[in-house]
């Protein structure tokens, strides 16, 4: 927590302001991503089982509202619209995801353009004992260790972590007690194994 901490207070107001844009994407994408995940169950539900149509409310309810009359249809109505939530879920990602890296990699030129101005800044004594090529190879290697071990693991951190509470929180909704069995294998599975 004290590395996330530290590499939060090396970015800029501006870059703070965008670090909170990109956790709002990435929640956004835990969102959508959530969403792709609940829209295969009402349509799988039918399929196994299409007197749902008419017994569940909602489903009912989605079909009147649409004028549905023919169950065929509305069952490929349903099979298309989870279609088309999990491409758009999958398009929202990979936007998502593009933002997250070109913050990461824009972070990392400014970060190094600060770190190289602060070299330039030295006194001419300090460059007599230094070589610039040690000076250049630092540069990048203390670079692409902050993005690569710090800056863009957090942001996968805070994804997954996002992506992680939405879906518990569906479980939870849908069927506390198949959420509460599952926790309690996964959770004595895991503490078994560690």
């Amino acid at each position: 927590m004290r590395v996330a901490l530290k590499a939060y207070r090396l970015l800029e107001s501006h870059e703070r302001r965008q670090a909170w844009l990109v956790v709002l994407v990435v929640m956004t994408v835990a969102l959508f991503d959530t969403l792709g995940t609940v829209s295969i169950m009402p349509f799988l539900a039918v399929l196994a089982n299409q007197s749902l149509m008419v017994s569940n409310h909602w489903l009912a309810m989605l079909r009147d509202l649409l004028g549905f009359t023919d169950t065929q249809n509305y069952l490929f109505f349903l099979g298309y619209a989870s279609f088309a939530l999990l491409i758009v879920s999958a398009a929202v990602r990979s936007t998502g995801f593009y933002f997250v890296n070109r913050f990461t990699f824009l972070l990392g030129y400014a970060t190094s353009a600060r770190l190289l101005e602060t070299y330039l800044r030295q006194p001419y004594a300090w460059f007599l004992h230094r070589h610039s090529g040690d000076m250049a190879r630092d540069l990048f290697s203390e670079v692409n260790t902050l993005m690569n071990q710090i800056y863009q693991p957090m942001a996968a951190l805070v994804a997954q972590g996002v992506l992680l509470v939405l879906l518990l929180l569906m479980m939870i909704l849908i069927n506390p007690l198949t959420a509460l069995i599952g926790f309690m294998v996964v959770g004595g599975c895991y503490g078994i194994i560690f």
